[in-house]
């Protein structure tokens, strides 16, 4: 047991779990008095404001478990804009700023006030692709809150869109495009909407940065440690009206490496293939997007036979799409090949870039349902089926694939860097 004065606060690194014995304190806005139990997960860092004298015990993978810290964790500035954005007559804020500069914290922290005002439901939009807080890694997403929390990892999205990238970097129009998508459908049952944004906010990232505030077009626009020319930024903003606010980073944020990142992606990797089953399904009933399967006629098993002997290559599953020959082979390469057969152009995809590939899953409708993972795709008598490990069990219409593959245990093996040609 530990007791810690009014006016201190603690910084606790996840995993941890700190059970509060008596006194108060406050996270991110969230008030505890007397008793309660805050879980900090693995790859998270929160401080905790003590309010009165108070006992506490923490349980922890660090040593020291916390650290300490005298007085206020977040700037004033935080705590005074937090305040004027929750009296807007219409609360509309998106959030800007780098890696590490406490955007999802500001995010959070925001909801939970205008929470605490009475005004609800609140509608937190995740932008950020490669370091997820709502949706699964390489999505977009949106939670309705009706009560403060600590954490939004262990909420259900109400809707995401799957990019499949970690990365905004070569998917800009559409990320933008399903923000847009994402914000009329979470501002049309909500009373208030924040959205959070990813941490590329070089000079390089101002005219994608620009282009969210000109089509969101957001009441405010916080930026947090904007050390760079905001000059597009201040010209967008002004043109549809927005006001930009900002601000410094808190010195409570914790710094975290490429490691660390990799692990938190990983650790939602895990909770969204909780109870998953492997599923074979053919390939005539499904529709693909960024893979050129199920296009074309299915080779049948003389077919890639013949073609495995003349490429020297073993030719798992194969289709013939206009002037193109696709075939998936276990080769050594790292990328797809290009070549000839019989006069005819093919592209051969190495079967490990196939293995492991993350998909998203969607139903008929179109509306996002899940992750899933190839485990195989190949030919089974005269039917081509795709091996799929999800834990959706409802039915499917279209498998998009994503630029990350995993292993078994879900773990990143490696980010594609390319698209394979389908013309």
């Amino acid at each position: 047991m530990t007791r810690i004065e009014a006016g201190y606060s603690i910084i606790v690194d996840g995993p941890a779990c700190i059970r509060l014995l008596s006194g108060a304190l406050r996270v991110l806005g969230v008030e505890y008095r007397g008793r309660g139990k805050i879980i900090v997960r693995e790859g998270r860092s929160i401080p905790l404001e003590f309010l009165e004298d108070s006992e506490i015990e923490v349980v922890s993978a660090s040593n020291p478990p916390f650290e300490r810290v005298k007085g206020e964790v977040f700037p004033r500035e935080w705590i005074e804009t937090i305040e004027d954005i929750a009296r807007l007559d219409r609360i509309d804020a998106l959030v800007l700023g780098g890696v590490d500069v406490g955007k999802s914290t500001f995010t959070l922290m925001l909801a939970n006030y205008i929470l605490n005002m009475g005004v609800k439901p609140v509608a937190v939009i995740d932008g950020d692709l490669g370091q997820t807080d709502i949706g699964p890694p390489g999505a977009l997403s949106y939670v309705m809150l009706d009560k403060p929390t600590v954490d939004l990892f262990n909420l259900k999205f109400e809707e995401a869109v799957f990019i499949g990238s970690l990365t905004p970097y070569n998917s800009i129009d559409e990320v933008v495009r399903s923000l847009v998508y994402l914000k009329s459908k979470a501002s049309s049952s909500s009373r208030a909407t924040v959205t959070n944004t990813d941490g590329w906010f070089t000079t390089e990232a101002i005219p994608y940065k620009a282009r969210i505030i000109e089509e969101l077009k957001p009441r405010v626009v916080v930026v947090i440690d904007g050390d760079i020319d905001l000059g597009l930024i201040e010209d967008k903003a002004k043109i549809i009206g927005s006001a930009i606010i900002k601000l410094p980073p808190p010195k409570c944020i914790r710094g975290k490496s490429r490691s660390d990142r990799k692990s938190r992606r990983e650790l939602c990797y895990r909770k969204y293939f909780i109870d998953s089953a492997v599923r074979k399904i053919p390939i005539s009933w499904i529709r693909f997007l960024n893979l050129p399967i199920g296009l074309g006629a299915i080779l049948q098993a003389d077919r890639l036979k013949e073609i495995s002997k003349i490429l020297g290559f073993d030719c798992i599953y194969g289709e013939h799409t206009g002037s193109i020959l696709y075939v998936i082979a276990r080769i050594d390469s790292d990328k797809p090949i290009e070549t000839e057969y019989s006069g005819v152009r093919c592209i051969v995809i190495p079967y490990k870039l196939i293995e492991g590939l993350l998909v998203g899953i969607y139903d008929h409708t179109e509306v996002f349902r899940g992750l899933g993972m190839v485990r195989s795709i190949f030919l089974d008598g005269d039917r081509g089926i795709v091996e799929l490990i999800t834990p959706y069990r409802g039915s499917i219409s279209c498998l998009k694939a994503g630029f990350v593959r995993l292993d078994e245990n879900f773990r990143e093996i490696a980010k594609l860097k390319y698209s394979i040609p389908t013309r």
